[in-house]
């Protein structure tokens, strides 16, 4: 789908432009493929153009939706919200609610009017639950660039969060490139505001070019009010300025980049958030508020960072499956993923081989949201045959 956009704001997706159906009656089952490209001509009317991968704008209840198309916009200087899966997520009588759907396109916004940009949506004002977003997120600005017109919101899951955004992953590479517009610029939310962000977390590297003040965060690039619960991010974050001097970024940080508190906003509430210290090349400098700095081992230690996190309030019985080698946590509802726990075992000497175990398994396609149609998952077999650490007498750790 290509569109030329004249004076009007428009509502523009893949399979639907403007979607405001009623909770009772939602739209299920749904899926975008083809590529969405909008050039924007029009002058400044006041306005806000939204485009998604499958909807440009939501005001309604949609489940269990994908959009695959790449998703282009050249704005010109129309203000658009751009996202792989919708352009605009608000919250109404109606709902503006997304839950159980991936968009897996690339999204790019060329803009000399800012915006918001990101993986999955643009701007959420509404809530997302269940939710992916798997494409790299780009924007720039066209040159020569006229001057500071407006900020832009660059996140690899949401540009703008001023919603609720409950078990969402970003694992797209996010950058921006700036020479006179600020940019806020993160792998999961490029500015969250009065907003809350739960069980959710970024894989995807951060890069933010600027000769001008912008922010840059491995999740959220700027936060303010709302809440950040149960959450991490594990790329790599950078910045640039003009002639390669990184003093022009206002502010970066391996979770966070910056937490506002200037007496009129207060800082965002940061619980049991961490960030790769390795991965992300940004050190932990004791501020809590933006977060809590571990080493890829210790994120990827399945015992150590399940008694860890889950003494923090991490839920691993129904949200979340640690880590392990090679492997960063993840999340059951939308990773297909399961965690088998085994009860503690006593064995007399010479007993191991034939032991077998009892214990937990989480996860799989009753949780999964992306399973298929009856799908299932046989896990009696997990504690059938175990494999312990030693053969010594004492107490021994073992696998199956």
């Amino acid at each position: 789908m290509t569109v030329s956009s004249g004076s009007e704001v428009l509502s523009i997706g893949g399979l639907i432009g403007f979607n405001n159906n009623s909770p009772v009656r939602p739209v299920e089952g749904v899926a975008a493929s083809g590529a969405v490209t909008v050039t924007g001509t029009a002058a400044d009317n006041g306005g806000t153009a939204h485009v998604g991968g499958l909807v440009g704008e939501n005001l309604g209840t949609i489940a269990q939706g994908a959009a695959s198309g790449d998703v282009y916009v050249f704005a010109g200087l129309t203000q658009f919200s751009v996202g792989g899966f919708a352009g605009a997520n608000n919250q109404s009588e109606s709902a503006g609610e997304l839950s159980s759907s991936i968009a897996s396109g690339s999204v790019e916004l060329v803009s000399e009017y800012g915006g918001s940009v990101g993986g999955f949506v643009g701007e959420n004002g509404g809530s997302i639950t269940d939710a992916v977003a798997t494409g790299d997120v780009e924007f720039a600005v066209p040159l020569p660039e006229a001057g500071p017109l407006n900020r832009a919101y660059v996140g690899g899951f949401a540009g703008l969060n001023a919603g609720i955004a409950e078990r969402t992953v970003a694992r797209g590479n996010v950058s921006a490139a700036t020479s006179l517009t600020n940019a806020d610029v993160g792998g999961h939310t490029g500015y969250n505001i009065f907003a809350t962000i739960l069980d959710s977390y970024a894989n995807g590297d951060v890069r933010l070019a600027s000769n001008v003040d912008g922010t840059v965060g491995g999740l959220v690039g700027t936060t303010a009010e709302g809440d950040i619960t149960n959450t991490y991010a594990s790329g790599a974050v950078s910045t640039l300025g003009g002639g390669g001097d990184s003093s022009f970024a206002l502010a970066a940080g391996g979770l966070i980049g910056q937490n506002i508190d200037d007496g009129e906003l207060a800082p965002t509430t940061v619980t049991a958030s961490y960030w790769d210290t390795v991965a992300s090349g940004q050190a932990d400098g004791g501020d809590l508020t933006l977060g809590f700095g571990l080493t890829t081992d210790q994120l990827e230690a399945t015992a150590s960072f399940f008694e860890f996190a889950q003494a923090q309030g991490w839920n691993f019985d129904a949200v979340w499956a640690p880590g392990a080698a090679g492997r960063y946590p993840s999340i059951y509802t939308v990773d297909r993923v399961v965690f088998a726990r085994p009860d503690a075992l006593e064995l007399t000497y010479g007993q191991t081989t034939d032991a077998t175990a009892t214990g937990i398994v989480a996860g799989g396609p009753e949780l999964y949201v992306f399973a298929e149609v009856a799908e299932t998952l046989d896990t009696t077999p997990v504690f059938a045959t175990l494999t312990f650490s030693d053969n010594l007498v004492g107490a021994q750790t073992f696998c199956c």
